[in-house]
C-alpha cells in the first residue's frame, strides 16, 4: 500500500500502522476479513481515517459481501431460492466432528434446516450448489473413511451458523424470510430429530447407523436440548460411539422420567470398551431392569413404535445396586489425585496412574484434555498443584526416582532436583506469597521454591529440613496467618510453621500406625490436625494444630487411607473431612463433632488412593475419589444428602461373596450370599426372594470380612454352608454351627474352599492365605491332615476337585501358578503348560464318567483350557480376554448344545459365555458392577417342560440372575 500511495515518495508510515491496527482490532481472528480489508484499502485512492466508525464497522463485511453477491448469482443462474442455497451451505456450519458427508446425512440436514420445503429434491439442490462457485467455500476432510464438508473459514462458518439473514437476496428470495438472528439451538434440534428418524426408518437388515450418526447425533441432541429417550433411541444406542452420553446429559445431573434409557446407558458407558453391539443390546436391556418390581423399564418414544427387542440373556432378578458416576476408567491402577482450575474457570482433574501415565479429565464434559502424558521414574504416587511458566498451573509428580513437574495443557514435562523416591507431597504459599512445594522421601523432608518452575533455577531453591522417613504430609493456607505444615516422622506429627519452618507443637503417633494426615480450618479460626489412625481398630484422631492438645470429641471411630477437606457453603458454611478408605468407601464428616455428614455408596472395588473436590452446581463443593479399582468417581453431597443412601433390609441385601447350592429336580436352588450384619442369606436362586438368613456364629470375635464361602449336599438332601469366619476359623451350618478343626488362624486365614467325596467321606479342602492346604471331615469336624501348597505363590485363589478315572485330583491356584495333587498329598507340577497367576478355576464335565477339562481364569484376564493329564493335549487360550481378573468361572450346558465357559470380570464387570471347544466369545453383557461370584442353575424338566439354564452372578454391589435363552436357528 505505501507503494501506491506515497504522496511523492513519503508514505504516511504512522498512517498506515494506525489501519493495520484498526484492521487487525476488528478482524481478528479472521485472516480471511483482513486480507479482503488489505485489498480494499490497496484498491482505494485514498486512505480512511483509522477512527472513522463507518470503515470500521464494514471491515467485517468483506467475507459477508462476497458470500453475498456469490450466492446471488448462484441463485440467479439456477433459479433455486437464496434461502434452500443457504441452507445447503449452512448444514455443514452446524456440523459437528470433521464436517458432514453426503450419502444420505447432508440431504437430510438440508431437509430439516429447510421447513417450508424444497424446490427440487434436497440430492438435487446439494449437487447444483456443489457445482456452483459456492464450493470454494466449503474444504473436505475425512472421518471415518468418507469425505466431509465444512466451511472453509471459521468467518464463513460464523456467519452461516448465527448471522444467515445477511446473505439473503431479498429480490431473489422465496417467501420464506430467514430470522434476522438464527436460533441455532433449534437448529440442531431440527437435525437432531431429523437424523433420529432416519436412523428408525432403516429395517433391521439395512446394518448400522451412519458413522456420523454414530459419532454426532447426541451432540447435536444436547446442543438442541433434546437428549431424551425420543431422540436417542434404544435402537440407535448400542451403535453410539461417541462414548459420552453421561458428558452430554451431565455426570452430577438427575434422572428425568424422560431419560430413563439414557440414563440406564450412562451407568454401563465407561465398561463397554470393544463390546459389539449385539453385547451392548444385550447389556441395555439388563441396566434397564428395575430394581423393584422385577419388571423391565419401559421407555417408548412418542409417536413411534419400538419393537420389543429380545436377547438370550434375559434378566430374571436383580438386586444390583449401580450409580452412573464415573468419570473416568483408567488403563492402570490409579495413585493420586489432583485438581485444579485454568483462567476460564474450567475445572480439571488431574489422574496419576501405576504405569507412570498421568491424564487429566475435564468432569463437567466428562472429556480428557488431550493424551495421556507419560513420565519417567515409574509410579505417580503422589500429586499436588504448583504455579507454572506463564502463571498456568502446573502439577508435580512424585515418582519412584524423584520429582517431575508437568504442564497439563501442553504435556511439556520439567525434572525437578529431587532424585529419591517419594512417599508423600504438599504445597502451600508462605508469607512472601511464594509457592512452597514439600516432599517427603524415605530419606527426610525437601522444600522446593517453586519459582524455579517458572525461572529455570531449580538448583538453587532445594531446602532440606528433616532427615528421616516422611510418610505424609498436610499443608494449611490461613489467609493473615501462620500457614501450617504438618509432618509424619517416624514415631510422631510435627506441625511446623510453614514460612520460619519451627515447630508448634508435636503429637506422639508412630509412623507404622498412620495411613493419612489433614489440616482442617476448624470453628472459630481454630485449626485442627487430623490424623488416621490404624491402631486399636482404626480411627481418625485430632488435636488442636498449633497447641498440640487432643480433641477426643472430635474422633472419627474409622481410619481412612486418604483425607481431605470438603468446604461447605451456604447457611452451614463449615469445613468437613472426606474420609477414602480401603475398602472403597467415601464419607463426609464433621470434624467439630466427630458426626458423620454424608455417606455415599460404596461403589469403589478397590482402596481410595486420591480423594479432591472441584466446584459443582451452584457452587456446591463435589468430592471426586480415584480408586486402586482403576476408576475416577464423582460424588454430589447435595444431590446424596437429598437421595440418602439405602441402608438395604439385611434380609434383602447380597454380599460380594456366594456360594450356589443346587436341589436336583425338587425344592429350590439355594444361594447363599454374606449379609451386611454379619449374617447369611439364603434365597431361591430362580426368584431372588430371601427363604432365611442365618446369624454368623461367634459374634464377639473379631470384626472382618467372611473370607471363603461354600455349599453342599448334606446326607439328608439338605442344604450345608462352609464359611470362613472374620477371626481365620472355619465353621459348618446345617441347621446349628459346627466349629471344624483345620488349623487355620488369623495369621493364616482360609480363602479357597472344596468339598468332595474320597473315600467315603465327605472331605473339606481348605487353601489359606499362607499356601498351605488343609483337609477336614466335613461332617464330623475333625481333621484329617495339612499340607503345605508346595509353591512360592502366597495364598491359595481358588480350589477345584476333578473327578478322573484314574481317581480325584485336586486343582491349586495360586498367584504364580495352578499346581495338581491327590488329596491329602503336596501340590506338584503336572500341567502341561505354565498358566502363570490364576484367580479362578473351574471343570468341564467330559463326555464319559471321569473325564474332564480344567479351565483357569488369570489375573491377566486370560482364559486357559487344559488336559489336568500331562499326557492329554497342551493347554489353549481363548483369544480374547477379560480387561483386568476373571474372579470367577463355572460351565453352563443348554439342551442340545456345547457346553459354554462363563466368566465374570472383577474390573471390566462383564459377564462373558464362550464356546468351550473353539474359544469363541458367544455372549457378553457389561453389568457396571464388580463382579466376583457365579453360579449356575441348569436346565430341568419340571411339569413335563423344560426350562433354560439361570446364571447367577454377584459382587459387593449385589447380585442377580439371568436365563440363558437358545440361539436362534
Amino acid at each position: 500500500m505505501s507503494g501506491l500511495h506515497d504522496d511523492a515518495e513519503h508514505p504516511d508510515i504512522q498512517l498506515l500502522d494506525e489501519l493495520a491496527a484498526a484492521v487487525a482490532e476488528e478482524v481478528a481472528p479472521s485472516f480471511l476479513d483482513a486480507r479482503l480489508a488489505a485489498e480494499s484499502l490497496e484498491r482505494s485512492s485514498t486512505f480512511p481515517d483509522p477512527d472513522n466508525p463507518e470503515w470500521r464497522a464494514s471491515l467485517r463485511q468483506g467475507t459477508q459481501l462476497l458470500l453475498f453477491q456469490d450466492i446471488e448469482e448462484v441463485s440467479r443462474n439456477t433459479g433455486l431460492p437464496a434461502e434452500a442455497v443457504i441452507q445447503v451451505l449452512r448444514a455443514t456450519a452446524l456440523a459437528r466432528g470433521a464436517g458432514l458427508p453426503w450419502a444420505e446425512v447432508w440431504p437430510c440436514a438440508v431437509a430439516a434446516l429447510t421447513p417450508g420445503g424444497l424446490p427440487a429434491p434436497a440430492e438435487s439442490v446439494i449437487r447444483q450448489v456443489r457445482e456452483s462457485r459456492l464450493a470454494g467455500y466449503l474444504t473436505t476432510a475425512v472421518e471415518d473413511g468418507r469425505f466431509v464438508y465444512r466451511p472453509i473459514h471459521e468467518r464463513v462458518g460464523e456467519l452461516l451458523q448465527s448471522t444467515p439473514h445477511l446473505l439473503l437476496v431479498e429480490s431473489l428470495t422465496s417467501a420464506h424470510v430467514l430470522p434476522a438472528q438464527a436460533n441455532v439451538s433449534e437448529d440442531h434440534r431440527r437435525l437432531a430429530v431429523a437424523f433420529s428418524s432416519l436412523q428408525e426408518l432403516q429395517e433391521p437388515n439395512d446394518g448400522p447407523p451412519h458413522p456420523y450418526l454414530r459419532h454426532h447425533l447426541v451432540e447435536h441432541a444436547a446442543a438442541g436440548e433434546v437428549l431424551n429417550d425420543s431422540v436417542v433411541t434404544g435402537k440407535f444406542l448400542p451403535y453410539e460411539t461417541s462414548g459420552n452420553v453421561r458428558g452430554a446429559l451431565g455426570l452430577l445431573s438427575e434422572h428425568t422420567p424422560d431419560t430413563t434409557r439414557l440414563f440406564a446407558w450412562t451407568r454401563i458407558e465407561p465398561f463397554l470398551g470393544d463390546a459389539p453391539p449385539s453385547a451392548r443390546a444385550e447389556s441395555l436391556r439388563f441396566s434397564l431392569w428395575a430394581h423393584e418390581g422385577g419388571r423391565p423399564v419401559r421407555t417408548p418414544s412418542p409417536g413411534r413404535s419400538e419393537p420389543e427387542s429380545s436377547g438370550r440373556l434375559q434378566p430374571r432378578w436383580k438386586d444390583l445396586a449401580v450409580h452412573g458416576n464415573v468419570l473416568a476408567r483408567q488403563e492402570a491402577p490409579i495413585h493420586a489425585l489432583a485438581s485444579f482450575g485454568l483462567h476460564d474457570g474450567t475445572p480439571l482433574v488431574a489422574v496419576g496412574c501405576d504405569d507412570g501415565s498421568v491424564r487429566v479429565w475435564d468432569p463437567t464434559t466428562v472429556t480428557p484434555l488431550g493424551p495421556p502424558i507419560q513420565v519417567h521414574g515409574g509410579a505417580v504416587r503422589a500429586m499436588t498443584v504448583v504455579p507454572g511458566a506463564g502463571g498456568q498451573p502446573w502439577v508435580a509428580l512424585g515418582t519412584d526416582s524423584g520429582v517431575q513437574a508437568c504442564a497439563p495443557l501442553s504435556g511439556e514435562i520439567v525434572d525437578l532436583p529431587v532424585r529419591e523416591p517419594v512417599l508423600c507431597m504438599s504445597s502451600y504459599t508462605d508469607e512472601d506469597g511464594q509457592v512452597v512445594l514439600a516432599v517427603g522421601t524415605a530419606e527426610g523432608l525437601v522444600l522446593y521454591d517453586t519459582v524455579g518452575i517458572r525461572h529455570d533455577t531449580a538448583d538453587a531453591v532445594v531446602r532440606e529440613v528433616l532427615v528421616g522417613p516422611v510418610t505424609a504430609l498436610a499443608a494449611l493456607e490461613r489467609p493473615g496467618r501462620l500457614a501450617l505444615l504438618a509432618v509424619q516422622g517416624t514415631d510422631s506429627v510435627d506441625v511446623l510453621d510453614g514460612n520460619s519452618l519451627r515447630r508448634l507443637c508435636r503429637v506422639p503417633v508412630p509412623g507404622r500406625d498412620v495411613s493419612a494426615l489433614s489440616l482442617v480450618d476448624g470453628r472459630d479460626g481454630e485449626a485442627l490436625l487430623a490424623v488416621s489412625t490404624r491402631a486399636r481398630g482404626g480411627a481418625v484422631l485430632f488435636w488442636d494444630a498449633v497447641s498440640g492438645e487432643a480433641r477426643p470429641h472430635s474422633t472419627i471411630r474409622r481410619s481412612a487411607a486418604v483425607l481431605t477437606t470438603c468446604r461447605q457453603g451456604g447457611f452451614r458454611d463449615r469445613t468437613l473431612l472426606a474420609l477414602g478408605g480401603d475398602d472403597g468407601s467415601v464419607q463426609l464428616w464433621d470434624p467439630a463433632t466427630g458426626e458423620e455428614s454424608c455417606r455415599f455408596p460404596t461403589d469403589h472395588t478397590g482402596a481410595i488412593k486420591g480423594l479432591t473436590v472441584v466446584p459443582g452446581p451452584d457452587g456446591v463443593q463435589v468430592l471426586v475419589s480415584g480408586s486402586a479399582d482403576r476408576t475416577v468417581r464423582v460424588w454430589n453431597p447435595e444431590v446424596w444428602r437429598r437421595r440418602t443412601v439405602r441402608h438395604r433390609d439385611p434380609r434383602t441385601a447380597a454380599g460380594g461373596r456366594f456360594a450356589l447350592s443346587l436341589n436336583g429336580n425338587s425344592g429350590p436352588h439355594v444361594l447363599v450370599s454374606v449379609g451386611p450384619d454379619r449374617n447369611l442369606i439364603l434365597r431361591s436362586a430362580e426368584s431372588g426372594d430371601v427363604l432365611d438368613t442365618i446369624a454368623l456364629p461367634h459374634r464377639s470375635a473379631a470384626e472382618g470380612p467372611v473370607t471363603a464361602l461354600d455349599t453342599y449336599k448334606a446326607a439328608d438332601g439338605s442344604t450345608a454352608v462352609v464359611v470362613g469366619l472374620p477371626d481365620g476359623s472355619v465353621a459348618r451350618w446345617n441347621g446349628t454351627w459346627l466349629p471344624l478343626n483345620v488349623w487355620t488362624s488369623t495369621e493364616d486365614r482360609p480363602t479357597a474352599f472344596v468339598v468332595f467325596p474320597h473315600e467315603g467321606r465327605t472331605v473339606l479342602a481348605v487353601g489359606t492365605s499362607s499356601g498351605s492346604i488343609a483337609y477336614c471331615d466335613v461332617e464330623s469336624g475333625s481333621a484329617l491332615g495339612w499340607r503345605h501348597g508346595g509353591g512360592e505363590g502366597g495364598p491359595i485363589r481358588a480350589l477345584v476337585h476333578l473327578p478322573l478315572r484314574a481317581g480325584g485330583v485336586l486343582a491349586v491356584a495360586t498367584g504364580q501358578e495352578v499346581l495338581l495333587c491327590r488329596p491329602l498329598q503336596v501340590p506338584h507340577h503336572e500341567l502341561p503348560a505354565s498358566l502363570g497367576a490364576v484367580e479362578s478355576l473351574a471343570v468341564i464335565p467330559g463326555e464319559d464318567e471321569g473325564d474332564g477339562y480344567l479351565v483357569a481364569g488369570g489375573a491377566d484376564g486370560r482364559i486357559h483350557v487344559c488336559s489336568p493329564d500331562a499326557s492329554g493335549p497342551v493347554a489353549f487360550t481363548l483369544p480374547v480376554r477379560h480387561d483386568g481378573p476373571v474372579s470367577a468361572l463355572c460351565v453352563v450346558r443348554s439342551p442340545q448344545a456345547r457346553p459354554l465357559i462363563v466368566s465374570a470380570g472383577l474390573s471390566d464387570t462383564t459377564l462373558r459365555l464362550w464356546d468351550a471347544e473353539t474359544g469363541e466369545e458367544v455372549l457378553r453383557l457389561v453389568t457396571a458392577a464388580s463382579l466376583t461370584s457365579l453360579g449356575v442353575v441348569p436346565a430341568r424338566e419340571t411339569g413335563g417342560r423344560s426350562s433354560q439354564p439361570l446364571i447367577v452372578f454377584g459382587g459387593p454391589a449385589g447380585a442377580a440372575g439371568v436365563v440363558l435363552e437358545p440361539s436362534p436357528m
